[in-house]
């Protein structure tokens, strides 16, 4: 049966396997994109999990004293990628997401600070530290530290 243990080896970032297709408006390809990663404790149950999944939003939100919402994972502008998976102790599965916001790649005129927002499954949320994004992008970018949701 399929599951997060047939995805192979763990992945470091959400752009390991992407690289070949992530390119800009020239056909160059591209790295450094924004991206943050998170955890989520995951029932085993497959059938369960497939429909909590449903239940995740990944936003990319303005971080201002008014959030706005600038992006979010209905459309294209965002990749979400589950990176590993392992057992935790209380018998569910750990769960190490992450989610890349791919839209720079297309959008020149990005001048505030961002900052993802990641609705769980179970309700809850995760923030990311405030981030600005550069042009051109650097060749590689760390993971965005997570912040205590506003």
């Amino acid at each position: 049966m399929f599951g997060p243990s047939f995805l192979g080896d763990a992945r470091e970032r959400p752009e390991d396997e992407l690289r070949d297709v992530l390119t800009d408006n020239h056909g160059t390809v591209v790295h450094g994109l924004p991206w943050f990663a998170w955890d989520e404790h995951a029932n085993t149950n497959q059938a369960d999990e497939l429909q909590s999944n449903q239940g995740r939003r990944v936003a990319i939100v303005t971080a201002g004293k008014t959030a706005h919402v600038q992006d979010d994972d209905q459309g294209a502008g965002i990749i979400t990628i589950l990176l590993q998976t392992s057992p935790a102790r209380d018998g569910t599965s750990l769960r190490r997401w992450a989610a890349a916001w791919v839209s720079p790649l297309w959008t020149t005129q990005l001048s505030q600070d961002y900052r993802f927002t990641i609705t769980k499954p179970d309700g809850s949320t995760t923030c990311s530290q405030p981030f600005a994004v550069t042009t051109p992008l650097p060749p590689t970018r760390d993971a965005i530290p997570a912040s205590t949701c506003p």
